[in-house]
């Protein structure tokens, strides 16, 4: 070696810093480069699309004409996978077996959409404004479809409706025994002798001894009063709130004319003073003719006899023989109007649950066995294992403040909870009955809610005002993109709400699409590994993410492709939205030219001495018969002072491989691993105090990056960095 000529040594630069005073071996940008098992960086492959498209029956139908992409979900159901779509204005199902986004149902093309064609008929808000992607969150027995504007939706894999009620049926009508002729308007008998329906039930029986026009009495029936009010029950067992109560219905007294109850001389059936109880019949009641709603049954609830109980709250009518949500229902039908009530008050026991109508939300959160749900400032809570049924006091506000909630984390610590500059952390009481709350943090809080993940140490990661932050369990926030703050403050803080991110199961990483530079969509994406972070753009405009929850841990985005080609096409597809597959590539499509690249971050900053960069040796890995551009800067200028556009090849020239697509297969050629090697660049630059090496490739051809090593002349009188 040259005398005064010293190497940096071998520089893997994998973690990326936008700090000026750092090692060497750390990278001042990591572009379109992911890290594979062996710990190189190699570009990124793909996208492709999630069914690449042949043409003719085999094409993928997405909704034409080509509409914006609100969310995209993958669910796994007790029978069957389903991959759920929000694009314009209709929920789709993908049918793989079909190749196409249809409803699921033979003749349904959509879930659902304003349309007869829907396996639901609904309006679905194609929403245009400013907003986080369509949130979808798994439960037990299905999936809550949640638009950011509208009502919520629930999906069991073959039936979609509404998620719960948001109003009450109108009160009952009843009548009761009049006060001579003991009938009802409608022929309602008080007498057994003319109703089919046995022995009354229905009111207070009291001794009497007194005389009557019919003989002496032995007992009488008082003068009393019932109300009644009913509700709804859906499929899912979700009850709709409770209505009004009815009027009151006034029963008039009655005696009997026996002179003993076991007098075989009484011949009269309604002598006997256990006849003189007598039946309601309820009428009016409301069928629920909602397009969105699955009602199954109606539940009615009834007052004892507020005149002689002393109780003047309402009882739950015993419920009919049934399964599922039918057992819980007085009337398991959505069709009649009336009901005959032969229930005495020894029979009620049950007290109605008080529930609210299920208010529009946005965000929402399975943990702890129940549903949470952000109504603005406040949080609310589910029945366990009823989604859409929200009990009137259950319920807490996190922030006192007032602050809106934006969004939730189900955390092993409990669940976390957002608003836009705090952390909270809701957990059960210690005896199981309600949850209470406790501040993590006032400054980090979370500004979109498709940003947070919790990876598989429990650690949750989101996107906040300052950047990305973490969360550990039992910990508090904490700034995770410290590093990268020169580049996080480029975020457009005025779209940052709709940034969608994964965790990748595969590679165990953390990435976000956010608005980058003034963007109005997701153009640019943050990956964190869990030490370091890179960044990454292969979809130009990305709405939704999700990843498969299969075997193939597929990693899934909805949005545009721009500048994308097919095979058998001669011009570039201007616009191709649709579902893309991340990490992965087809013959049939070809994504656009982009860059990747390494760059190193400021070598010598450490030191400050004064040196010259005379060559750079390149550690890569054969990938293809292209070359990369090494470029190289100094003393913090963004202006490159050397380019070599042609050196650099990505094989070893001393023993060309044979390359996929170039190399005929006539028995010659010898298929090999790919080798690394190393290969050298000469550089010339003037004394300098610091510089950066930059290599790139624009190109959808792989590349491989192991290291590399810079040789450099340090001078004698060098200048010192002030710091």
């Amino acid at each position: 070696m040259p005398k005064n000529r010293i190497t940096t040594g071998i520089l893997q630069p994998r973690e990326e810093t936008g700090k000026l005073l750092t090692p060497d071996n750390l990278a001042g940008e990591v572009f379109n480069m992911r890290i594979t098992e062996e710990g190189t960086l190699r570009s990124l492959e793909g996208p492709a699309p999630w069914l690449p498209a042949t043409g003719g029956q085999g094409s993928l139908i997405y909704p034409s004409p080509q509409e914006e992409m609100h969310g995209i979900y993958h669910h796994a159901f007790d029978n069957r996978d389903m991959l759920l779509l929000h694009s314009g204005a209709a929920v789709y199902a993908f049918e793989g077996w079909k190749k196409r986004w249809g409803g699921g149902v033979p003749g349904k093309d959509e879930l659902l959409k304003d349309d007869t064609s829907a396996l639901l008929q609904t309006r679905i808000p194609n929403f245009k404004g400013v907003c986080a992607p369509t949130q979808f969150e798994g439960v037990p027995n299905g999936v809550v479809i949640v638009p950011q504007e509208g009502r919520a939706y629930f999906f069991d894999g073959e039936a979609v409706g509404a998620l719960g009620y948001s109003n009450a049926p109108s009160a009952p009508v009843g009548n009761g025994p009049a006060a001579y002729n003991h009938t009802t308007a409608n022929m309602f008998a008080d007498q057994f002798s003319r109703v089919p329906f046995g022995f009354g039930r229905v009111g207070t029986v009291s001794p009497y001894g007194g005389q009557t026009s019919g003989g002496t009495a032995v007992g009488m029936r008082l003068k009393g009063s019932y109300m009644c009010a009913t509700r709804w029950i859906d499929r899912w067992g979700n009850m709709s709130p409770m209505s009004a109560t009815s009027a009151e219905i006034l029963m008039p007294s009655k005696f009997s004319r026996g002179t003993d109850w076991f007098d075989p001389s009484v011949t009269d059936q309604d002598q006997h003073m256990d006849w003189t109880p007598s039946h309601i019949l309820w009428e009016s009641i409301e069928v629920d003719e909602s397009p969105d709603s699955h009602t199954v049954g109606r539940i009615l609830y009834r007052t004892k006899d507020t005149k002689n109980s002393g109780e003047a709250g309402l009882f739950e009518l015993p419920a009919n023989a049934g399964s599922g949500a039918l057992y819980y229902a007085t009337m398991p039908d959505n069709i009649s109007s009336m009901f005959p009530d032969n229930t005495s008050d020894e029979q009620l026991l049950t007290t109605p649950i008080q529930t609210i109508g299920v208010p529009e939300f946005r965000y929402c959160k399975l943990a702890f066995g129940v549903l949470f749900i952000a109504d603005k400032q406040m949080v609310r809570w589910s029945r366990p294992g009823l989604w859409g049924t929200f009990d009137e006091n259950s319920w807490l506000v996190p922030d006192a403040s007032g602050a809106e909630i934006t969004g939730f984390a189900n955390t092993p610590s409990g669940l976390v909870v957002f608003t836009e500059l705090s952390t909270f952390l809701i957990n059960q009481n210690r005896d199981g009955t309600g949850y209470t709350h406790q501040t993590l943090s006032s400054s980090a809080g979370c500004v979109a809610p498709s940003s947070i993940q919790v990876s598989a140490d429990g650690t949750a990661i989101w996107l906040g005002r300052e950047g990305f932050y973490g969360l550990k369990a039992g910990g508090q926030p904490e700034l995770l993109s410290a590093d990268i703050q020169t580049k996080t403050r480029y975020i457009n803080s005025a779209r940052a709400i709709q940034a969608t991110s994964v965790l990748d199961p595969k590679s165990g990483e953390y990435r976000c699409w956010v608005p980058f530079q003034g963007s109005r969509t997701n153009n640019r994406c943050f990956i964190f590994d869990g030490g370091s972070w890179r960044e990454s753009q292969v979809i130009n405009e990305v709405k939704a993410a999700c990843v498969v929850k299969d075997h193939r841990a597929y990693v899934l985005v909805a949005g545009t492709a721009t500048g994308a080609t097919r095979v058998g096409t001669t011009s570039d597809i201007a616009t191709t939205t649709g579902v893309y597959l991340l990490d992965h590539e087809v013959f049939s499509f070809t994504p656009a030219q982009r860059e990747s690249k390494v760059r190193t971050t400021w070598i010598g900053s450490a030191d400050a001495t004064r040196k010259s960069p005379k060559r750079v040796t390149i550690w890569l890995r054969e990938c293809h018969s292209s070359s990369l551009t090494v470029t190289l800067y100094r003393d913090w200028r963004k202006k490159a002072v050397q380019t070599d556009t042609s050196t650099v090849k990505l094989y070893s020239t001393e023993d060309v491989p044979p390359f996929w697509g170039s190399t005929s297969l006539d028995g010659n050629a010898s298929w090999k691993k790919r080798r690394p090697y190393w290969t050298k660049v000469d550089i010339a630059v003037p004394s300098c105090e610091v510089f950066s090496v930059e290599l790139s490739m624009n190109s959808n051809i792989a590349w491989e990056f192991v290291g590399l090593e810079v040789e450099e002349v340090i001078h004698s009188s060098s200048h010192r960095i002030p710091r």
